[in-house]
């Protein structure tokens, strides 16, 4: 493979990492797999032109921040759905002999409405 398809591969991936990144899909990224795979063996390889070496290191820096973005926000919904779930458990609270007791369904289940 020549530098210059090494690069435009390179440059076309990044792309559609950021298309997939900006779309929420994160699942889709999957299957991008074979290609980062084809395009970091190309890359690996090839000596390209410093400018058009730059402007890869730019794209994949702005998708590191894209995919930093995602995770976190990923992190905040499994510690928010964390935080439903202990919400509709049984209260902890005592009793009047001073034990701990449960307050509430042991089994909770979550409300669905239409």
């Amino acid at each position: 493979m020549t530098p210059d398809n090494a690069l435009d591969l390179a440059e076309d991936y990044l792309e559609r990492e950021r298309q997939i990144l900006l779309s929420g899909q994160i699942g889709e990224l999957e299957r991008l797999q074979p290609t980062r795979e084809k395009v970091v063996s190309a890359l690996l390889h090839t000596k390209g032109e410093a400018r058009r070496v730059k402007r890869l290191r730019v794209l994949a820096q702005r998708n590191r921040v894209l995919l930093k973005a995602s995770a976190e926000g990923v992190q905040r919904a499994i510690k928010r759905l964390g935080e439903l779930r202990k919400a509709a458990g049984p209260i902890q609270s005592y009793s009047s002999n001073g034990g701990q007791c449960a307050i509430g369904p042991v089994n909770p289940q979550f409300e669905r409405k239409a």
